[in-house]
This record gives structure tokens, sequence and C-alpha cells, in this order.
């Protein structure tokens, strides 16, 4: 859907991640309305496993959402160390 990446909020003097969809922009694209739908319902919540949504739009022909930066590993990285454990007999 997408790429994120580390950036820094110039005006507000912190790092953020910016996630942006490949595809150009459309309004009326699936996933430009998944991406903005998704920025809407982040920023109705506050909750320490939830990360804080900044702002979301369309610049030229990208959308981008930009939201709290969250150090860590990346998904497969955790799953890989987190194996599932085997179904009980």
């Amino acid at each position: 859907m997408g790429s994120v990446y580390e950036a820094f909020d110039t005006e507000l003097k912190r790092k953020v991640a910016i996630k942006l969809l490949h595809r150009v922009a459309d309004e009326d694209a699936p996933s430009t309305r998944r991406l903005l739908r998704e920025a809407r319902a982040l920023a109705r919540l506050s909750h320490p496993n939830v990360v804080e949504v900044f702002g979301a739009g369309i610049q030229g022909e990208r959308v981008w959402l930009a939201m709290e930066l969250v150090d860590g590993c990346t998904l497969k990285a955790w799953a890989d160390a987190h194996p599932p454990a085997p179904p009980s007999a």
C-alpha cells in the first residue's frame, strides 16, 4: 500500500513517521479513501498502544499521513523473534 519514512518536523522540532501511498493520488481511489479514513480513525484515539496522528492529506500526486515515530524493530523482526507456540494436543 505504501512506505513509511522517518522525517523531522522543522516546525515542532521532533521526529515523525511519514506514510506515503505508492500510487498517484486520486481522491476517489479506494487506497486514498482507506488511508484518509485510517488517519481520521487514529486521530480520534488516545491510547498508549496507538500512534498519534499529526496530519494527513494530498500533496501533489501523493497521499500522506504524518504520525508519531515509534522506535523499534520491524513487524517481521518481531514475529521472527516471537514465533507462535505449537498447538496443544
